[in-house]
């Protein structure tokens, strides 16, 4: 790209490793395009900033993420919200005026846990907007249809008033975002930036590779998070118990791997699985402190993932491991499925939590251990094409709209 470019990098989870692949993916794809960035708007104070060399500018709070939250309703909430509106209009805010603002997409404009999530989040990007009079441009996200009236009209002016571009991960985004009335010269589709992440090896993950390693058994990698209520959330713990059950007697060695520690508690994998499923922490790996490129070093090690997490599949495939996903969104299908076709099969979580999928599930780990080889090769072989027509999209896009200056 001609010239030195730059911008404002906003958001930027590390709590959730899901959140943190597609934050790191994002700064590899900008650093690899030549587009420099120093300041980062409103990340997690867990962030690595001295280790990706950002400086964090928090408007909201530099403690806000530390301590456990039990919802996004505004009597948890409306004092760091405060401040964000207050904060925008800081000196070291002005001083970013007419930069760009790159959204890392690990946040996704969702009213599912509740509406309020859309208009905090919508809120404080128009507010950072207003104060620099940058472009925004949204970095990669994956969107179902808002689920209320009030998300859809919130997102619909956002989008095509507040936003200059959008980039997402498939045809389902893409989609919605058209039922949003957003134009199609706004829109372009790449994929996950997770998926340009590569493997990075330490003292600690050769630890927890010969852990793993040591049992001289295939190992089974499960990936579980918080699902439903009531009955259905009840035959959904008893599922997992029981697949694990299964696993152990057909002599797989199974580990459990939280992928979020948020600050959220329906979002913290490791209190679900120890305190609501039970598992024995001994069959708990904790990755919490591991970088993303540990993460994926950590998953190589297994013969088989299987996961509810949507990053939890992306680490399975990124390791080159076969791998299962039990999707809840259709956004899945885009970044999942649209990539990797039938290399990885999905299976409708709904029906996993109904008790319809444990012999399922037993008998594919079988197919994909007799072809483990063979489905090896076609992940990577699919990641490298996918990596380079992102890339190219991304060079081409970002030239021709002048997003970035």
């Amino acid at each position: 790209m001609a010239g030195k470019k730059s911008l404002i990098l906003y958001g930027g989870t590390y709590l959730n490793k899901g959140g943190a692949a597609i934050a790191y993916g994002t700064l590899k794809v900008l650093k690899e395009l030549g587009i420099d960035f120093k300041y980062i708007i409103d990340p997690e104070p867990f962030f690595p900033f001295d280790l990706l060399d950002v400086v964090p500018i928090y408007r909201f709070s530099d403690t806000l993420s530390t301590n456990s939250l039990p919802s996004v309703n505004p009597i948890y909430t409306y004092k760091p919200f405060l401040k964000c509106l207050i904060n925008s209009h800081k000196s070291e805010i002005k001083l970013l005026r007419g930069k760009p603002i790159w959204h890392i997409g690990d946040s996704p404009f969702s009213d599912k846990r509740s509406v309020l999530s859309v208009i905090g989040q919508v809120i404080a990007l128009q507010t950072l907007k207003a104060a620099t009079n940058g472009k925004v441009v949204i970095g990669g996200i994956s969107l179902g249809y808002p689920r209320t009236k009030i998300g859809e009209l919130i997102l619909q002016h956002f989008f095509n008033k507040n936003v200059d571009y959008l980039f997402v991960r498939g045809k389902e985004t893409y989609a919605t975002l058209q039922k949003l009335g957003v134009p199609s010269e706004k829109i372009s589709m790449i994929c996950d930036f997770a998926f340009h992440l590569d493997k990075k090896e330490s003292e600690e993950t050769k630890k927890l590779s010969k852990l793993i390693k040591e049992a001289n058994k295939p190992a089974v990698a499960l990936i579980f998070r918080e699902y439903s209520y009531g009955r259905r959330r009840e035959n959904y713990i008893k599922g997992i118990k029981k697949l694990a059950s299964k696993l152990e007697e057909q002599d797989y060695k199974v580990f459990f791997i939280p992928t979020s520690y948020s600050y959220l508690l329906p979002e913290n994998d490791q209190i679900f699985l120890e305190k609501v499923v039970g598992v024995d922490t001994r069959q708990i790996i904790n990755i919490k402190d591991f970088c993303p490129g540990e993460i994926i070093s950590i998953f190589s090690n297994f013969d088989v993932v299987i996961s509810v997490r949507l990053h939890g599949a992306v680490y399975g495939t990124l390791a080159n491991v076969p791998t299962i996903h039990l999707y809840e969104d259709r956004k899945s299908l885009e970044v999942i499925g649209n990539v990797f076709g039938n290399a990885i099969p999905l299976i409708k979580l709904f029906d996993f939590a109904e008790g319809n999928g444990s012999n399922e599930i037993i008998r594919i780990v079988e197919n994909l251990l007799r072809k483990k080889d063979e489905i090896s090769l076609e992940i990577k072989s699919r990641l490298k094409t996918t990596r380079e027509n992102s890339i190219g999209k991304l060079k081409c896009v970002l030239e021709e709209k002048h997003l970035i200056y």
